[in-house]
């Protein structure tokens, strides 16, 4: 049996992109909140070049999914991993919505990700609020608090590693023509945080 993996917000899926051509032997869900036409009319030709190769290798590619209230189509199946690039609720200073975010999709993924199954999630250094964020580690009150968060919904942090970015190289669309406020190379330095239940 193929593990099975939940990919969020995956904008432009480049990442789901890259993981399919390196041939991956997993069953991918890739989503993203934008509908299909919000991103095609956004990002033009690149991204949909990434869905077309990622449908082509039966990777399941679903639009306007809400992390923190996912669709019934994506509750149908138990997730071994699920991962959530870089989650934000979108332009500066919005912290405590932020946390929320973390906090509403930690109790959606509960119905998704199998007893044994783990999160991952992507954060940039001095988001997460934890000592692996190094000398970018910002007090309490400003960061998103992402142990807090979890532990809400009965999962536990237990490893945060550096995104390594070498082995990652960008599939399809290049960083500098997408509308980010935040250049790609921040991602060079960014954590993941890998979280599982509490059985």
């Amino acid at each position: 049996m193929k593990m099975k993996y939940l990919y969020l917000v995956m904008v432009i899926f480049s990442y789901s992109a890259r993981l399919v051509s390196s041939q991956c032997k997993y069953r991918l869900t890739s989503t993203v909140f934008l509908s299909k036409q919000e991103i095609l009319s956004t990002y033009g030709d690149g991204v949909l070049k990434n869905i077309q190769s990622l449908e082509e290798k039966n990777v399941r590619v679903v639009f306007s999914v809400d992390a923190t209230n996912l669709p019934p189509a994506l509750c149908q199946r138990r997730y071994h991993s699920i991962h959530f690039n870089f989650p934000h609720t979108g332009g500066k200073g919005k912290i405590s919505e932020n946390r929320k975010l973390l906090v509403e999709s930690f109790k959606s993924l509960q119905a998704v990700i199998k007893a044994t199954g783990n999160v991952e999630i992507a954060l940039l250094p001095g988001q997460g609020g934890t000592p692996a964020d190094g000398e970018s580690l910002r007090c309490k009150g400003n960061n998103w608090n992402i142990q807090e968060a979890a532990a809400q919904s009965g999962f536990i942090l237990y490893d945060v590693e550096k995104f390594e970015a070498d082995q990652y190289n960008l599939t399809g669309y290049r960083a500098d023509q997408m509308h980010f406020s935040v250049p790609v190379d921040c991602a060079t330095s960014s954590n993941f945080s890998h979280l599982g239940r509490v059985l």
